[in-house]
Parts: structure tokens; C-alpha cells; sequence
């Protein structure tokens, strides 16, 4: 580790105190009030990275089976060219042509032996790339720069620093963003309805920037707010995005989007509703998924995901169209972290991120934990 607390303070700027200190992946981890710094004694490293910069953090395992393919497939052509005379002769020449000059000063035994070794040590890359995989990776993405990535098991220092840095992008969320007459850390809101019925069709027509915004609006008035924000972000802005569907089969809101005239050509809709009444029982259509149970939160974060890159549209959204709907498939501590991925995965991609919320006393608590981490609250009355 760093060593004693003179020579951690070497390490850190001045003024700074130590919060903490982890092992991860190879590196010394040493945490203060603003800072993270990583260092690692061979090679020499120390990289710091501030808290206000912090978008994301994850732990991810992706097992590397293609540097297995690889390393085998490599590893057998070296035996292959061994055992075979002709392979003995292709190599030769293969290394003739790469390298003329070389292969007319040494013999073609040792030519070959060049290649092999080449070979080799592509084989055993390959298989170090593969087997360091099961260690999985611990991400860290930031603002304007390179993500950080991290070799290493799930330990007990991960674990702790991951969740200290997670409080740190709540942290950031509610200091970052105060606007107008608002409380400190509140987003700026918004009316619209009745009294504004000039702009009732263009709610979010003002709204600039991939941002972070909450809608509420009265159950009554749902169906009105959807139509209205399809209308803004794909007739007037010529946006495409996902939307996700907790409150009724895509069918009937394709149904109103084709009165409003809002094309569905550039919006995939992940449908949580239509299995549980008996529809969308064929798995996929065109531009739309049918999830068969809306608990399943994985499943939906991977077809968030696979729909978003499906998206051919310079400026791109993410709708999830009702928390209230939301939560009466899922519990509260789920649905908290599903929310934070789904707002975070908005920031990472540079989408507009588009939450609704039909008003209610049981969506309160975590409508309330929602607001910091909005850019922007609009409500419709």
C-alpha cells in the first residue's frame, strides 16, 4: 500500500485530507474530500480523478471467449506448421515475402522459427486477455474524458468505494443544479395546462440540451402529456429514442401518435404492458419489444440498451412514460436502482432522459429522491 501517513500526504494536493484508502486491481486507491487518486508502484501511474467529474460507476464481467478462439486457433496453427512439411514450406515462405531482406541473410529454419515465436507470443496474449476477463472490470466514466477501468475481483474495497463514489454522483447531482427561485439543488419547474393553452401543445418545445427532465401530470391528463411530448420531440425537434411502456400496449399509443400524425419510424418501444393482457405474444415486431414480465428489470436494461444503439437519428431520448405504472411491478429498492441506470445511462450516451410521473402519494418518496438528479421539473396541469 501507500505506506505511513507522511507519505500519503506526498501524493495528495495541499490542503487535502485523507477520507480513505482501498486495493483495487493492483492500484492504491486514496480517497479525499474531492479527489481520488490511483496509484501504481511498477510501472510508475498516479492519476487523479475528481468527484465532480464522476458520471458513472460500474462493475461489469465480459468473458473474453474470442481471445480463447484466438489463442487456440493460433496455438494449433504453430503445432500444425511443425508437424507438416508443407505447413514448413508455407511459413517459409510466407516469411520471404513479409520480410525479403531478413530471410535472404538467415535460413529458412530460422525464418520459421521467427514466425513461430511471433505466433506464440500472439497465443499466449490472447489467452492472458482471456483468462484476466474473469476478473471482470470496475468502470468509472467521466465527464470530457477517458473512462477509468480496473481489473479486479468484487472485493470488500470495491464494493465500499464503488458506493462511496455512487454517493458522490447523488452529491453532484443535487450541488450541481439549482435554478432560479427554487431550494438549493431543486430543479427550476415549470407549468403548463389550461392557463397556457398557447404553448399546452409544445410543453418541452422550450427545452434545450440533452437534460434530465421530470413531467408530472394528473392521471386524467396522461394520455394528453404523451401525445404532446411525441409531438415536440420527434414532429417539431426530428429526434428518434425508446420509449418504455408501463401504462398502455404500444398498440394503443401508436394508435394516438397516428392521429397527432407523430411518425413511428425512428421510436422503438419496449412494451412491459401488452404480455400481461394477453398481447404481443409473438416476442418482437418491428421497432418494438414485448416484455413478458415487467419485474425483469435486466431484461429491459438490455433491451434499453440494444434499442438505443438502434436508433439512426443525430439527437436521440429515452422515455419511461410512468413511474407510478412502474411501481406497481417493482419494489422500491429496485425501482431506485433501475431510475439512477436509466438517468445515468442518459447522461453517458448524451440522450434527453424524459421521466413522467402521474401525481400520487405512493410515487412521492421516490419522485422526491428523483428530483436532484433532474435538470429540469415540468408540470402539467
Amino acid at each position: 500500500m501507500f505506506g505511513d501517513e507522511t507519505d500519503l500526504k506526498d501524493y495528495i494536493l495541499p490542503g487535502e485530507a485523507i477520507a480513505g484508502k482501498y486495493g483495487i486491481g493492483g492500484f492504491d486507491v486514496l480517497v479525499t474530500g474531492d479527489n481520488a487518486y490511483f496509484h501504481k508502484k511498477f510501472p510508475m501511474l498516479l492519476r487523479r480523478v475528481p468527484f465532480r467529474d464522476v458520471t458513472n460507476v460500474e462493475y461489469v464481467t465480459n468473458i473474453e471467449w474470442v481471445q480463447l478462439a484466438k489463442a487456440i486457433v493460433i496455438f494449433n496453427l504453430v503445432v500444425l506448421m511443425y508437424l507438416n512439411h508443407n505447413g514448413m514450406a508455407l511459413a517459409a515462405s510466407s516469411m520471404k515475402w513479409l520480410m525479403p531482406e531478413a530471410t535472404d541473410m538467415l535460413p529458412a529454419e530460422m525464418t520459421v522459427v521467427m514466425l513461430a515465436s511471433f505466433l506464440l507470443v500472439a497465443a499466449l496474449a490472447a489467452a492472458a486477455k482471456f483468462f484476466i476477463s474473469f476478473k471482470g472490470r470496475f468502470v468509472i466514466a467521466r465527464k470530457g474524458n477517458q473512462q477509468v477501468v480496473l481489473y479486479t475481483s468484487m472485493t470488500e474495497d470495491v464494493k465500499a468505494f464503488m458506493k462511496g463514489l455512487e454517493m458522490k454522483i447523488d452529491e453532484n447531482a443535487v450541488s450541481e443544479r439549482g435554478h432560479g427561485d427554487t431550494e438549493p439543488g431543486e430543479p427550476m419547474t415549470t407549468h403548463y395546462g389550461a392557463r397556457d393553452t398557447g404553448r399546452r401543445g409544445n410543453i418541452m418545445e422550450e427545452v434545450s440540451g440533452k437534460k434530465t427532465i421530470l413531467v408530472s401530470v394528473e392521471s386524467s391528463k396522461h394520455s394528453t402529456l404523451i401525445t404532446s411530448l411525441l409531438d415536440t420531440l420527434v414532429n417539431k425537434r426530428g429526434m428518434g429514442g425508446v420509449y418504455l411502456a408501463f401504462t398502455r400496449p404500444s398498440d394503443d399509443i401508436f394508435s394516438g401518435m397516428a392521429e397527432a400524425k407523430v411518425s413511428g419510424q425512428n421510436i422503438h418501444f419496449i412494451d412491459c404492458v401488452s404480455s400481461m393482457v394477453g398481447g404481443g405474444l409473438n416476442g418482437e415486431t418491428k421497432n418494438t419489444v414485448y416484455i413478458e414480465n415487467p419485474s425483469s428489470l435486466e431484461e429491459i436494461a438490455m433491451h434499453l440498451d440494444k434499442s438505443i444503439s438502434e436508433v439512426r437519428v443525430g439527437d436521440r431520448f429515452i422515455l419511461l412514460d410512468s413511474m407510478s405504472s412502474f411501481l406497481i411491478y417493482n419494489s422500491e429498492k429496485s425501482a431506485k436502482e433501475f431510475i439512477h441506470y436509466f438517468i445515468n445511462k442518459g447522461k453517458i450516451e448524451e440522450l434527453m432522459c424524459v421521466i413522467v410521473n402521474v401525481e400520487g402519494d405512493e410515487v412521492s418518496k421516490i419522485v422526491k429522491g428523483l428530483i436532484p438528479m433532474c435538470d429540469l421539473r415540468l408540470e402539467y396541469k
